[in-house]
């Protein structure tokens, strides 16, 4: 199993909203609950908190809430001054999927991966123009067969992007790695003021995670829902988009934590 199998792994059984997570804490509290005494009191327990827990993260409502807590104060670029004289574009891959037959493979973008490209085209046409440094390796192999910047660049290129305004950068695995690898591929090209496009959930800890390794970009957050979107948003019955943004909110609660933990973040 490889290293980055491994920290899969370990990261969906860690997360609330997985459906690991589910199944382990619903194993350990049958086990409890069967096993008489104390225990089958705290297994009781346990299994209410877990359903419970996993109703409420099914909730639109709590997921908006999750998203709209990490997203908070993070806005798009609303125009070219705004990004400070900056003539470069940073953006961060989030996800994507392969599908494979003999011989054959077809590559498709997450919504998060397709929003931030989206973002970027929108941004390269307001500053005219730029030069668009597209990062992101192969961030889950057993879902992705080929680096996620492959996608965006296709995407970019369909969109009228010259291919010699765009640099791949097809090594990272995480958000401290795209930082890392960024930094040397502005230091190579004596590259200072950027601006990083991501999402807005994702934008505190990659900002302070490029910040960490020495750089000071510009944030511009892709778009948010749209008005039919953010109404759905009020319902109160459970559904499956609700639990993946639910989970996806919890998984960067935790990678935040991660990396405060490490030392990868700097908060200006």
């Amino acid at each position: 199993m490889s290293q980055t199998t491994l920290a899969t792994l370990v990261r969906d059984l860690l997360v609330p909203g997985s459906v690991s997570f589910l199944l382990l804490g619903a194993t350990a509290a049958v086990l409890a609950l069967y096993s008489g005494g104390r225990r089958a009191a705290w297994g009781r327990r346990a299994l209410v908190l877990l359903l419970g827990g996993y109703w409420l993260l099914s909730v639109p409502f709590c997921a908006a809430l999750l998203e709209r807590g990490l997203g908070s104060g993070q806005l798009q670029l609303a125009s070219k001054a705004a990004a400070a004289g900056a003539d470069t574009i940073v953006v961060l891959s989030g996800g994507g999927n392969s599908y494979g037959a003999p011989g054959l493979q077809i590559q498709t973008p997450s919504s998060a991966t397709a929003m931030r490209t989206l973002e970027a085209i929108r941004i390269y046409r307001m500053l005219g123009e730029p030069l668009v440094i597209l990062s992101g390796g192969i961030g889950d192999p057993q879902v992705t067969l080929a680096p996620e910047s492959d996608v965006m660049q296709r995407e970019m290129l369909l969109a009228g992007v010259p291919a010699a305004r765009l640099v791949l950068e097809t090594r990272s695995q995480n958000t401290r790695d795209e930082a890392v690898e960024v930094a040397r591929i502005l230091a190579e090209r004596g590259i200072g003021r950027f601006v990083l496009v991501t999402s807005a959930q994702h934008m505190r800890r990659a900002l302070a995670t490029f910040r960490a390794v020495g750089l000071d970009p510009v944030p511009a957050a892709t778009a948010a829902p749209d008005d039919d979107q953010a109404r759905t948003r009020w319902q109160l019955l459970p559904s499956s988009g609700a639990l993946r943004a639910s989970q996806s909110a919890m998984r960067e609660v935790l990678a935040t934590a991660y990396y405060w933990w490490r030392g990868w973040l700097r908060f200006d």
